[in-house]
């Protein structure tokens, strides 16, 4: 932060080192597009706006809020972005950005590793403890393990898990016994399949994530594995409080700090 006129001033290339320090961009994996998105050329940021994903509602919500920068779990190009064309839903985003000064930055496979990221912040609320990340013994690994207080039902857990994560039990997917016992749980929030293995490897009684594909979910129950499908959305929507509490943390009340009030999950229940 800089010091005029009596202010501190936050400025694009401060927040971007405290970020960094948050959730270093080192950690993102090299698919990823963990960073800025959009960055403008402007003198200090006053408003911040937290969401999961960039959406129009988010985008109209940040406008309204005069902010000056968005921050997005989810980035907004993943592939190579060759061209901007009017009519497309990205091209269509980023020039509504531009014209209204907003900046955006995504932190994604860089907080889900991070000390304090989304599987850290799942694993707390579930009740874990000794946890242990999962590339501390397979690198580049994004996972995380820990430990139920006591040997406890996948039924009991997962009603436990309803409440707590404030999940519509209709959308939860389980694979395998529910009768049986867990004590060691593997989390990996968002689509997380590829961690599966490492999960085992590691002795987890269960795996829980979001998109688990069919014959994911057959080749596991043929294998009388555990898996728990909390769904992309809820595994990971808690992004946006976890980050404000740690940027409140850090700047106090010099700093505007917007949670999203138009996070929503994309799929319905009838």
């Amino acid at each position: 932060m800089r010091y005029v006129g009596g202010d501190f001033i936050v400025t694009y290339s401060e927040i971007s080192d405290v970020l960094n320090q948050i959730a270093p961009l080192s950690l993102a994996e090299d698919w990823d597009n963990s960073g800025f998105q959009i960055l403008l050329d402007k003198k200090e940021i006053r408003t911040v706006l937290l969401c999961l994903d960039v959406t129009a509602a988010v985008i109209k919500e940040a406008i309204n809020a005069n902010a000056d920068l968005i921050i997005s779990h989810h980035p907004m190009y993943f592939s190579s972005f060759r061209n901007i064309v009017s009519g497309d839903l990205v091209s269509d985003y980023t020039i509504e950005l531009i014209k209204n000064g907003i900046s955006v930055y995504s932190s994604h496979t860089s907080f889900d590793k991070a000390e304090k990221g989304t599987n850290f912040y799942l694993a707390k609320m579930l009740g874990l403890s000794d946890l242990h990340f999962f590339d501390e013994v397979y690198e580049k690994s994004i996972g995380i393990y820990g430990e139920l207080p006591a040997n406890e039902s996948v039924s009991s857990f997962v009603a436990n898990m309803y409440q707590t994560l404030d999940i519509d039990k209709h959308t939860v997917r389980i694979i395998g016994d529910t009768d049986a016992k867990i004590l060691k749980v593997g989390i990996c929030t968002g689509a997380g399949m590829s961690e599966f293995q490492i999960s085992q490897k590691l002795s987890c009684d269960v795996f829980i994530t979001g998109d688990l594909k069919y014959h994911e979910a057959l080749c596991a129950f043929e294998k009388h594995k555990l898996l728990i499908d909390i769904g992309h959305f809820d595994s990971e929507k808690f992004f946006v409080e976890n980050l404000a509490a740690q940027l409140r943390n850090i700047y106090g009340e010099r700093l505007n700090i917007i949670q999203t009030k138009t996070m929503l999950n994309p799929f319905k229940t009838l």
